[in-house]
This record gives structure tokens, sequence and C-alpha cells, in this order.
């Protein structure tokens, strides 16, 4: 394939995950959390009241009141739940072509391909496509993510440092997982700056970290006062929860697209059955998702048979090399992964959406061989089709996922 018959391949893609995330907004999950949160941004129009804490997280820890606030300013650019999710969807958009404009930029050329085969398939995974078109804090995260990512690339200026530190504070305030993610960056950067003995502007990132952790100060004053020092979370602090691994499971399963069965539950073999063509039931959702399963026990047996030597010095050259996806990778999978599992939470697959789009990088980084890459955008473009007519067609998707706005109109017009 020619570099010309690439990039207009790699147009078509991003073209294909744009109007994927736009088009029918109506379809949206309608449920307790995203009801409550159209409900609190109008609220919060209404009346000028912005609260101090948000809902309830799974962690059973309310979260911070940032996580309702970014509802309150939606509201003000909308009045009914489609107009605020339209918001979202083009947030999502944006965020998209913005990561795309930035490794255009600023990652250096021998490392340009791993990334854009990674954004390639995050424009069309089915999860990041679904959960970009939603009234949830989770739906928006990605803006954040990208913002943490580039500041932290440009943490040896001055005004990098201290973004770094303001958005690290900002996004474990959207949602609770963000405080690992920022975690992962931290930690290893002080291990690379001591290793390299080049210390970048760490005052700087102090003074964006105590700015950004000034909003949520009455959380934490409630969260310890009401919560943690009544142990209203503990049920949800679990032994068997840091053998299972969760996080490292759902990062590789979201990454390869075959994590479906999240969110659509007791109907997945019917999911599996379609797309239904021309009345006739073909299985490609079926032969895409067992396709992917494979490809990924392969890519990550040749990436650890490839890498069995030498991994300590691979290790520090990547820890010194800080602008590199190779150390993000890293930082945010191992470091930041295992943290979290460490704590003994329950992890839901909801809550790695916080790393979005690195999933997708790392699974472009293991699967080196074009077939391999070319498969997994194949595998994904079908299961994306094949996930958004299913709900479509359905109003509901049984699982995690739920009904959707346009069964919720339906059921108050008495419509068949």
């Amino acid at each position: 394939m020619s570099q010309t018959q690439a990039k207009a391949l790699g147009l078509f893609i991003i073209f294909i995950g744009i109007i994927a995330r736009l088009i029918w907004p109506q379809d949206m999950p309608w449920m307790g959390d995203q009801i409550h949160n159209f409900q609190l941004g109008m609220e919060i129009k209404s009346t000028g009241h912005w609260p101090l804490v948000g809902i309830m997280s799974g962690s059973g820890i309310s979260n911070p009141g940032l996580s309702a606030w970014i509802f309150g300013i939606l509201a003000f650019f909308s009045n009914t739940p489609l107009e605020m999710v339209r918001l979202i969807q083009i947030l999502n958009v944006v965020t998209l072509l913005s990561i795309f404009a930035f490794v255009t930029k600023f990652v250096k050329s021998e490392e340009r391909e791993n990334w854009y085969f990674g954004l390639l398939l995050y424009a069309i995974s089915p999860l990041a496509v679904l959960f970009s078109k939603g009234i949830w804090s989770v739906d928006m995260y990605s803006l954040f993510s990208f913002c943490l990512i580039f500041s932290f690339w440009f943490r040896d200026n001055k005004w990098g440092a201290f973004l770094w530190g303001l958005f690290g504070a900002l996004s474990g305030q959207v949602h609770l997982s963000g405080f690992f993610f920022a975690f992962g960056f931290v930690f290893f950067a002080l291990v690379s700056d001591f290793l390299s003995k080049k210390y970048h502007h760490w005052q700087w990132w102090v003074g964006g970290s105590i700015l950004g952790t000034l909003p949520m100060l009455p959380w934490i004053k409630f969260a310890f006062l009401n919560q943690l020092s009544k142990g209203e979370s503990a049920s949800w602090v679990l032994l068997k929860n840091i053998y299972r691994f969760r996080f490292q499971k759902y990062f590789l399963k979201d990454g390869f697209g075959f994590n479906l069965d999240f969110q659509f539950g007791r109907l997945m073999n019917e999911f599996l059955e379609g797309p239904i063509i021309l009345g006739q039931k073909t299985h490609l959702n079926f032969i895409s998702h067992y396709f992917l399963y494979g490809i990924c026990f392969v890519s990550i047996g040749l990436f650890l048979y490839n890498h069995r030597q030498g991994f300590a010095g691979k290790l520090k050259k990547i820890l010194l090399n800080w602008k590199s996806l190779d150390f993000l990778l890293l930082s945010s999978f191992l470091c930041a992964g295992i943290v979290m599992v460490a704590t003994g939470m329950n992890i839901y697959s909801h809550y790695l959406i916080v790393w979005y789009p690195l999933q997708f990088l790392l699974v472009m980084r293991l699967a080196r061989a074009r077939w391999m890459r070319y498969g997994i955008l194949v595998g994904n473009i079908i299961l994306l089709l094949g996930t958004l007519s299913f709900i479509h067609e359905r109003d509901h998707a049984g699982g995690h996922y739920g009904k959707t706005y346009r069964s919720e109109y339906r059921q108050q017009n008495g419509a068949q």
C-alpha cells in the first residue's frame, strides 16, 4: 500500500469514527445516572447553586463537585437532553481531532506510525464510540486525558509543568480514577528525573497542583468526615479484587475491542449472531469478536518473546525518554494500574475510560505486524457498525448500556 493510499484509508477511518460519534444521539443511554446528571445541570442553571460533591461512585465515595459542575456548564448551552448530549458528542470529536493534530505536530516522526494506528483504532472502537455519546462524566473525560498528556509533554517548560499539575489535580475530580491516572505520570516522571539528574520545574508543577486542588477542598472535608471515617466504602475494598487484575484485563479487552459483553449483558449472544443483513444472521460480530480475542493472545505472546532479554536495560531507556509513547504506556498500564489494583477497590470497565486513548495505543504497540493492525481495525469497524445498529433497532442493549433515550420518549408518548 502506497503512502497516499495509507493516508486516504486513515482519513476514511477517521471519518467513520466522527460519523459514529455524531449519529443517532437519541440512542444515548438513559437511566439513573444520565437522568440525574441532566436534571442536576438544569438545576444548577436555574438556581445558581453549585453542589460541593457529585454523585456516589462505585467505590462507595461521592465524586468531587467538579463531576457535577461540568453538567451545569453544559446546561447553559442546552435545554434538552438531546441538546446536551450533542454538545458532548461534538466535544469528543474535537478531542479526537486535537489528538491527531498533537501527534502530527509534536511527536517524533519515528514514533508517529504507532500513534496513528492507535488513534485510528480509538476512532472506530465500539466502546470508545459508545462512551462518547452519553450524559455521563466519563463520556467527557477524553478531553481531560488529552489535556493531561499534552501538558505533561511540555513539562520541561514552566507553564507546561504548571498546567500538568493543574490538570492532574482536576482529572481526579471529574472521576476518582483520574487520581490514579495522574499518579502514574508523576511517579515515573520523578524516577526519570532522578535517573537523568535533570529536574523539570517541579515547583511550577506544585503550584498548578495546589491551584487545581482548591475546588475539591469542600469534598475532601465531606468525604473524610462523612464517608471514609465511617467506613462506608469498606465493602468495596476487598482482598480478592487484588489478584483479579481487573485493570490490566479491562485495559487489554477494551483496547482490542472484545469487551462488549459489559455493554450487552444477557443480549451478548444475540448480538454475536448479527449484524442482520437482508433478514439473515451473518454472525460477523461473532467472527470479529473471537478474531480479536485470538489476536490479543498472539500479540502479547509475540511481544513477550521478542522482549524476553535485556528487560532492565530497555526499562531504563524508556524511563530516560519521557517524551515517548512507551513511557506513557508504562506509566499507565504498569504504574497506575498496579497501584489501583493494590488498593483492593472494585474496578469496573468504565473506570478505564479515564485512560482513553492509551489502551488503543498499547494494542497497536503490541501488534507490530501490519496484517494484525489492519485486522484489528477491520474487526473493530465490523463490531462498531454491528453495535450501533443493534442498539438502534432494539432501543436497549441489555447490559450496562441499558435502555435508550428514544425508548423512554416512546413510552412517554405511547408510541409503539
